[in-house]
Formats: structure tokens, C-alpha cells, sequence
């Protein structure tokens, strides 16, 4: 995204999320010495992550293939070259960097399924590690969603003939209702599910989480084909989406029944999805402190992800281990310059430059 084609409401979105998850992570250095440290999980990075790419990427996917009317093998490589070229390089680099980061701590480590994490099938259908690179469950439910829509659309398109705009929308609401179906059949047959079992059996898995991005693709169709609704109703759907991110935070932490687990996700991504109106066309003209930290942030917020928790976190943690609540503040804002500072190397020196080999027309 350019800097003249940057929508500041959607890259406040992006550091909102990237903020919260380097916060919810950041906090175990200072939990065993600050109890009362403020826990923000109501908010889910992840949840914000995933509904702005699924609108972002929604949006890219109508318009291009509205164009044919049709899904044409060519435009849909395409659209993978693209998807793959900004989020693969990155991945595969911190991937190999958590691999020499554990060599050097055991050089007999041995994880299991290790196999599966260049393939993204860590997480397919159930948490297979909980101890090594842990951030990369969400980029497994990205990916997938990546490679299945498109080829679940040209599956409907063979009964949803010549409509674009129809494939979609159908798409899309199997998808989301076939998630909440499955999930609650399946949940149910677990009494009293705990919490360690909702994230291993459900809450990181592909086949279980997809949906929450697809609410994002939703508001891409809204947002195109009942723009005037869209844009009509933004100041009221704002209000709403925050005033429900403020329910989910005023009764989580009691809400321990099957159901509210199995559907937590559902009502964030809803919560999350009624913002887009006001944040996807909120902009600022004028190139204040406030604008260029967020535009700073969102852009290197992909890098810091990736490396924030099992890299950033874990080593700190490792080599520089708090015996004092006094070290677990230092520690803690060591966390936070170390995960901003490389993340701006990565980007700067790696994510931008390989990203661009995507427009390269010697690629396939």
C-alpha cells in the first residue's frame, strides 16, 4: 500500500492489533512480580488481524475477478503470487530463525511434526506444538484461507453461473454459518471444556477459525455492492462494534460455558467487522507525530508478529531471566525496543524488497 492510497483509520486498526498481541505477550515478564498487570484479552489482536485482512484481501479478490466475470486459472495464480509474495518470505525467514535459535540452545531438539510447519498443517485440525513458534498457528489459518477461497468459489461457480458478486456472498455465508454449525455440534461433546483444550481443539485451528476471516471478506462485499448502506450507517456501527468489544470484556472472564466459548470469536469478529464502515474511510490529511507513528507501525506490524513472542520474548527470557520485580521492568521494556527495532530491519531490509518481487514479471 502507498503512501498515498494508506487509509490511517485501517493502519490504526493494524497497530491496534499488532499492540495488543506484543502487550498480552509482553505482560508474562512483568505478571510474576505485577499480579494486577492489566490483562487485555477480551480484545484479540488475532481477531483484529484476521477480520482486516479478510476485508482487504475481500476486496482485492471481488474486483479482480469482477472484472472477467469468470475465475480463470491465470487470475487466481495470480492472486496467489501476490498473497504468497508478502507473507511467505517472512515466514520462512523467522521460521528458519527459530530453527537456529533452538539448534544453539539443544543441539538434540527435536520437535515433533516439525515437517509440518513449512506446509502450514500445524494447526490444520488440531494444535500439534505449544512450544515452538507459536505465532505461526494464525499465519496457517491465513494461508489456507488464501489457497481454499478462491478454489471454493470456482467450485460454486459451476452451480452459480456468471455472478461474481453471488459466488461470493454464497461463499461466504457457508462458510461462516458451516463454522459456528460445526464448531457447536462438535463442542458440545466435550463437558465442561476447558480452556487448554478450547485453544488446542478449536479456538487455533484452521479448520475451526477460517471463518473469522471471512467476516472480513463479508465486509469487503458490503462495502462494494451496498456501499451507500455501508458508508450511511458507519458512525452508529462504530458505536455499536466498541460498545461490543466492551461486553465481551465486561463478562469473559465469568463466562465459562461451552457455548460462549464456541462462539466468542464470532461475536469479536462481528464486534471488529461493524468498525470497518468508519475505520476503512477514516483519514487524516495533515502528516502529524500521531499519523507517522501509526503508518510506522502498521507497516512493520507483519514483522513484529512474527517475531515478537518466540524470538523476542523467549530469548530475553532465556538470557536475561528477572530475579526482580526491578529486572522485569527492564526486561520488559527491552521486550518492547528489541521486538520494534528489528522488526524495522526486517522490513526495511527484507520484507519491502522481497515483497516487490511480486511485480516482477519474470516471476510466474
Amino acid at each position: 500500500m502507498s503512501a498515498q492510497s494508506r487509509i490511517f483509520g485501517l493502519d490504526l486498526l493494524r497497530t491496534v492489533a499488532i499492540l495488543l498481541v506484543c502487550l498480552l505477550h509482553g505482560r508474562e515478564f512483568l505478571t510474576p512480580y505485577f499480579p494486577s498487570f492489566p490483562d487485555l484479552w477480551f480484545v484479540d489482536g488475532v481477531d483484529l488481524f484476521f477480520c482486516l485482512s479478510g476485508f482487504l484481501i475481500g476486496r482485492i479478490f471481488i474486483k479482480e475477478f469482477s472484472k472477467t466475470g469468470s475465475f480463470e486459472i491465470n487470475q487466481i495464480v495470480a492472486f496467489w503470487k501476490r498473497r504468497w509474495f508478502r507473507t511467505l518470505p517472512n515466514f520462512y525467514l523467522i521460521l528458519a530463525l527459530n530453527l537456529v535459535f533452538y539448534f544453539v540452545r539443544n543441539r538434540n531438539f527435536n520437535i515433533e511434526g516439525l515437517w509440518r510447519y513449512p506446509l502450514f498443517l500445524q494447526n490444520f485440525n488440531v494444535v500439534r506444538c505449544f512450544h515452538f513458534f507459536t505465532e505461526s498457528w494464525s499465519l496457517a489459518v491465513e494461508e489456507w484461507f488464501y489457497l481454499g477461497f478462491p478454489i471454493f468459489c470456482v467450485l460454486l461457480s459451476f452451480f452459480i453461473k456468471r455472478s461474481i458478486q453471488k459466488i461470493v456472498l454464497t461463499g461466504t455465508v457457508l462458510i461462516i454459518f458451516g463454522s459456528i454449525i460445526a464448531r457447536n455440534l462438535i463442542g458440545n461433546q466435550f463437558p465442561n471444556l476447558d480452556t487448554f483444550t478450547w485453544i488446542k481443539e478449536f479456538r487455533d485451528v484452521v479448520i475451526f477459525r477460517v471463518d473469522s476471516i471471512v467476516y472480513g471478506v463479508l465486509g469487503a462485499y458490503l462495502s462494494i455492492y451496498y456501499s451507500n448502506i455501508w458508508l450511511k450507517y458507519k458512525n452508529g456501527l462504530i458505536v455499536f462494534g466498541v460498545i461490543g468489544l466492551g461486553y465481551l470484556f465486561k463478562f469473559y472472564p465469568v463466562a465459562e460455558s461451552n457455548f460462549y466459548k464456541m462462539n466468542y470469536d464470532v461475536l469479536c469478529s462481528i464486534f471488529i467487522l461493524s468498525t470497518l464502515p468508519f475505520l476503512s474511510t477514516w483519514n487524516i490529511d495533515a502528516e502529524n507525530m500521531v499519523n507517522k507513528i501509526v503508518t510506522f507501525i502498521s507497516k512493520i506490524s507483519y514483522s513484529m508478529y512474527l517475531i515478537n513472542a518466540s524470538l523476542v520474548f523467549n530469548f530475553i527470557n532465556i538470557y536475561n531471566r528477572a530475579e526482580s520485580g526491578r529486572q522485569a521492568i527492564i526486561n520488559y521494556f527491552i521486550f518492547w525496543i528489541v521486538t520494534i527495532s528489528f522488526s524495522f530491519l526486517i522490513y526495511q531490509y527484507f520484507e519491502r524488497p522481497t515483497t516487490a518481487l511480486r511485480d516482477k514479471k519474470v516471476i510466474l
